[in-house]
């Protein structure tokens, strides 16, 4: 499974392996810190061609290809 994943510093989101993230967490638990990103939705395989329309905190409508 992949995620789509917001990254705080960065206008687009990223598609994350189940792998990726997981390392992430590993990471941020290992050092003490803050994840940051946010997880905004999960990818099943099949889907790879979908969209999804998210909005961020600053109200600002976005839509992901994926």
């Amino acid at each position: 499974m992949n995620w789509l994943i917001k990254i705080t510093n960065q206008p687009q989101p990223e598609v994350w392996t189940e792998e990726k993230l997981e390392q992430m967490e590993w990471k941020c638990d290992y050092y003490g810190a803050k994840p940051n990103w946010v997880k905004l939705h999960s990818i099943e395989a099949e889907g790879i061609h979908k969209s999804v329309t998210f909005q961020s905190l600053n109200q600002e409508v976005r839509k992901a290809s994926y």
